[in-house]
């Protein structure tokens, strides 16, 4: 059996902690550079939305080059979830009297950060109708970010310290807490690398994302006319506080999100409106007065030049059209996509 010698174990402990001083040193760095993960993390963002929506413009292309899409007469809706649930293409199309094809792209979500996350697919595809709709909520202005680190995650630490040091330097540092954020950061990183590519190379959508059986569908993620009713309850409940004026405030991130979208679309040639989706009754009655004033001022400031048309269908749908308190079932979805069309610029 082979020993080692005192010298050669002070020499491997001198090295471990050594390698552990470094490590904690760039942890440390990282800290002071960057911050908590929200402050650059673009947002939180589902991948299962960015491939839907690549396979549906890889589809769309495909549509084009055979004549059964026209890009002149194309319109795009582009938001988050009320988007993906509230409207039906092949209905959009039946009541459009100028028959316009329409490509819904609804992401999930509930800030202009993460929309555009999902935008950049959109953007960075060869699909560019003259008109692009964003259908958005005001709300949207104050974002949903990444939770910092909470009162119970430092008492865990505090006792983890306590009991298994090691463990608490591991669970406690920069690398582990913002793990996630780093894994979505670097997904991203990834996606935008392949849509470079793609476009320096001129290569259709397909090369990247697999076309869409039937581009007319509608992605919904709900089941029935209404939520439970308990759930319903809970969920408003928890809207209560967290739409509080009080816990509200416009974020600049947000804004600086949505001119940029804006900006990009406009880029392309495309002419923008945004729609105010519909939302139930009892939600309309927790936004501030303030939050209508701040989004008016926040379209000045990303568009002073430039007329934004914006649609107003917040109150536009009656409460037992909605599936939950912003999301339409089956009916509301068909009667709110009856009459979009007429009231487009």
């Amino acid at each position: 059996m082979a020993w080692i010698s005192v010298t050669r174990l002070k020499s491997i402990l001198a090295a471990a902690l050594a390698v552990g001083f470094a490590l904690a040193l760039v942890d440390v760095a990282l800290e002071a550079m960057l911050g908590p993960a929200p402050s650059w993390l673009p947002a939180p963002f589902d991948w299962g939305f960015i491939s839907q929506f690549g396979g549906r413009l890889a589809a769309v292309e495909q549509l084009e080059s055979i004549g059964v899409f026209r890009p002149d007469r194309t319109v795009a809706v582009l938001g988050m979830s009320t988007v993906r649930e509230d409207l039906d293409a092949r209905v959009l199309h039946n009541a459009d009297p100028a028959e316009h094809q329409w490509i819904i792209l609804g992401g999930s979500g509930g800030s202009f950060a993460e929309l555009e996350n999902y935008a950049q697919v959109f953007v960075g595809s060869p699909v560019k109708p003259p008109l692009v709709a964003l259908g958005i909520h005001e709300v949207m202005l104050y974002g949903f970010e990444r939770a910092p680190e909470n009162a119970s995650m430092r008492e865990f630490l505090v006792d983890v310290l306590h009991h298994h040091p090691r463990q608490a330097l591991a669970v406690g540092s920069w690398l582990y807490r913002n793990r996630d954020a780093i894994q979505d950061e670097a997904t991203l990183l990834n996606f935008r690398a392949q849509q470079s590519l793609r476009v320096t190379f001129a290569l259709p959508m397909s090369a990247v994302f697999a076309p869409e059986d039937n581009p007319w569908s509608v992605w919904t993620h709900y089941q029935g006319d209404h939520m439970d009713a308990s759930d319903l309850a809970d969920l408003y409940k928890a809207r209560v506080t967290s739409l509080a004026p009080s816990s509200l405030v416009v974020a600049d991130r947000q804004v600086s999100a949505l001119g940029r979208i804006i900006a990009a679309l406009r880029n392309r040639g495309e002419s923008v409106a945004i729609i105010l989706m519909p939302d139930h009754s009892k939600i309309r009655a927790l936004y501030s007065p303030d939050l209508d004033r701040a989004f008016r001022q926040a379209l000045a400031q990303i568009s002073p030049a430039a007329s934004l048309p914006v649609i107003d269908l917040r109150d536009s749908m009656p409460d037992d059209l909605f599936f939950d308190y912003w999301h339409l079932n089956p009916q509301g979805r068909r009667e709110f996509s009856a009459k979009l069309p007429a009231l487009l610029p």
